[in-house]
């Protein structure tokens, strides 16, 4: 194999080598590595991604020294105007100085690594500093971070220039769930839903009302879920993620008759509009349901 063999995963082939290209292939090699091979599991790291290899005692020393071989087979590579300090410092590889970024400094806090972020004060963060600061928590799975960081935004007065605020309500809500917080999951739909009629005329509805029938079904509320549901599908009938939604939370729920006609109405519905790859989920949706029924 060749050095530069081991970095060709990172690589994006332009069809003309000009500026523009070489700043691409950067571009696309910084994201590669900071938000897509951070989460990979790697042999060299006993089948561990670098993000929680970062996180032990002894197998940081070995991460340390497969982005040092990285670092080296992209020397005389297109990729060697990356910088690899970025990709140790998104990994908390080296020193944190815990310094809150000013203005200037704002497109540093994407390069910055668990501890760095968990430094920040959020107070003397400007609104984009502080949605980086989620962004990168976000990336890097630091869920603590990253919900804290969401709530900090949410907090904030809405600017007129950034009226959508669904993906930090959203983020919430499935933060709350995975932490057995039904409740608070719901009540951050209703609000965020509430904020984007206020501000954001409601333009998000339709995404608030399917967490709120998702949330419904976690929480083993059968007819709420199917209540909204119904609603949304009437609301928007050609959608047919959502008739896959509703018949999957139906399914979980063990509803296999409401998860069929879910799922069959949605059959009739795709094929009238001519939608194959619609009509075959739905399809497999009908088929879990009628096994579901015995």
């Amino acid at each position: 194999m060749h050095f530069q063999d081991v970095t060709a995963e990172a690589l994006l082939f332009p069809l003309k080598k000009t500026e523009d290209s070489t700043q691409r292939v950067l571009e696309h090699v910084q994201k590669y590595y900071e938000e897509t091979w951070i989460h990979k599991p790697r042999r060299a790291l006993a089948g561990n991604t670098p993000v929680d290899a970062a996180a032990h005692p002894i197998l940081r020393k070995h991460l340390r020294g497969v982005i040092q071989f990285l670092e080296d087979c992209a020397k005389g590579s297109m990729i060697a105007g990356y910088d690899f300090g970025r990709l140790r410092r998104k990994l908390g590889l080296v020193g944190a100085t815990g310094v809150a970024p000013s203005s200037s400094a704002a497109s540093d806090i994407a390069a910055m690594g668990t501890a760095e972020l968990a430094k920040l004060d959020a107070a003397h963060l400007s609104d984009e500093q502080l949605e980086q600061a989620y962004q990168a928590a976000v990336k890097l799975d630091a869920e603590e971070l990253a919900a804290n960081f969401a709530r900090q935004l949410i907090a904030r007065p809405v600017h007129p220039e950034r009226t959508d605020r669904f993906p930090w309500y959203s983020y919430l809500a499935q933060y709350a769930l995975r932490n057995g917080d039904n409740d608070a999951a719901l009540d951050y739909i209703n609000e965020g839903e509430k904020v984007d009629c206020e501000h954001n005329q409601g333009r998000r509805r339709n995404d608030y009302e399917l967490r709120r029938g998702q949330i419904y079904a976690k929480r083993g509320e059968v007819e709420q879920a199917a209540e909204v549901f119904q609603r949304l599908i009437e609301r928007v009938p050609n959608n047919f993620r959502y008739r896959g939604s509703a018949a999957e939370a139906m399914l979980s729920l063990c509803q296999p008759a409401r998860a069929l006609r879910f799922a069959e109405e949605g059959i009739a519905a795709a094929r009238q509009a001519n939608d194959r790859d619609s009509e075959q989920y739905l399809l497999e949706l009908a088929a879990a349901a009628k096994k579901q029924m015995g």
